[in-house]
């Protein structure tokens, strides 16, 4: 019967025409006739090289996958299942509020195996490309902790709530762990307060006769009661850094806090008044404070300042045992089944 079809396609002489007019068709039929017959034998009697085929199964078009490419000859891409609970957490509501590389470094630490700039990749087919974060042009120094607690940062930051009362944030945070370590709110900027929250701190974190480096700015919130503290207990052994742009140190880090605060915390604890906030806010906190961070290469601070490492989450191993995983059950795919599907 093959043969019958053979001499009556070849007797219109338009085999390359209907073939190359049919291209999907031929591939679908191909990746079906494989489970029966060899390779061989099937391109000697369709009268198609094997390079033909490969081209066309490269060029053709898999609607299953979010890429478009197909499972046999793009095997490296991610299966469907992984495509699935990728496409899961970026449309997850309870991640609207975070960048897409929080998003990536949670999946990653749940159950997804794939580098960032896969999932950036596709996440762009999915909802697009990112707003990309504004990088400052200023050449500043870099201020890194070798351990926790050895740096310190102390920031002041202005909300505005659903009720339009502007209310002031108050933040400590450790500079290796980026851990938050204090959050106070207050209707006004002054120094008691900020003093108080610094206070709080040295006493929960057991920071009395500790050294440590503790950066601010030159405001009003951190002169006063602040200095005042500082001077009379003599317990407390900070040395004080009050950080500026003009000398090439900054305190950027809690500045980058109090951006990601207002534009990602926030998104999710939208408070009502000052009252909501002051109930809010220790949730917040925990919130951030057990996020998984890319900056921190998938910790979280809570992780990080109890002194879990990366290299304790043994993610090599597991990226390079998803990666195997990943191809050969791309290559055992029933590419004419999946094709069916989407029809």
């Amino acid at each position: 019967m093959i043969n019958c079809l053979n001499d009556m396609i070849d007797s219109t002489g338009e085999r390359d025409t209907m073939a190359e007019n049919t291209r999907e068709k031929v591939v679908q039929a191909y990746a079906r006739a494989k489970e029966f017959l060899p390779p061989k034998t099937i391109n000697k009697r369709l009268k198609i090289s094997n390079q033909k085929i490969s081209r066309w199964t490269k060029e053709k078009k898999c609607k299953a996958s979010l890429t478009q490419q197909c499972f046999l000859s793009c095997p490296a891409q991610l299966t469907l299942s992984e495509q699935v609970l990728l496409k899961e957490y970026l449309m997850d509501p309870n991640n609207n509020n975070l960048p897409r590389n929080h998003v990536w470094a949670f999946a990653r630490r749940k159950d997804l195996y794939v580098s960032l700039p896969t999932f950036y990749k596709y996440g762009k087919v999915i909802n697009g490309t990112p707003k990309p974060y504004e990088i400052p042009k200023k050449e500043i120094i870099r201020i890194r902790a070798q351990r926790p607690f050895q740096i310190l940062h102390m920031d002041s930051t202005r909300i505005t709530c659903r009720n339009g009362e502007r209310i002031y944030v108050h933040f400590i945070m450790d500079n290796f762990s980026r851990k938050i370590l204090g959050a106070v709110p207050s209707y006004s900027s002054k120094s008691e307060i900020v003093a108080l929250n610094l206070k709080k701190v040295l006493a929960n974190q057991k920071l009395y006769n500790h050294k440590f480096e503790l950066y601010c700015d030159d405001g009003p919130e951190n002169q006063g009661y602040v200095y005042d503290l500082l001077e009379s207990d003599k317990r407390i052994r900070i040395t004080r850094i009050v950080a500026s742009y003009e000398d090439g140190t900054s305190n950027n880090m809690i500045e980058r806090w109090n951006h990601k605060f207002k534009y990602v915390i926030l998104r999710k604890f939208y408070p009502k008044n000052f009252d909501d906030l002051q109930l809010l806010l220790p949730e917040m906190i925990r919130y951030n404070n057990n996020l998984h961070l890319p900056v921190l290469r998938t910790l979280t601070p809570n992780e990080t300042i109890r002194g879990v490492r990366y290299e304790d989450l043994d993610f090599k191993l597991k990226v390079q045992n998803a990666k195997r995983l990943r191809i050969f059950q791309n290559q055992t795919v029933d590419c004419g089944k999946i094709c069916l599907e989407q029809e």
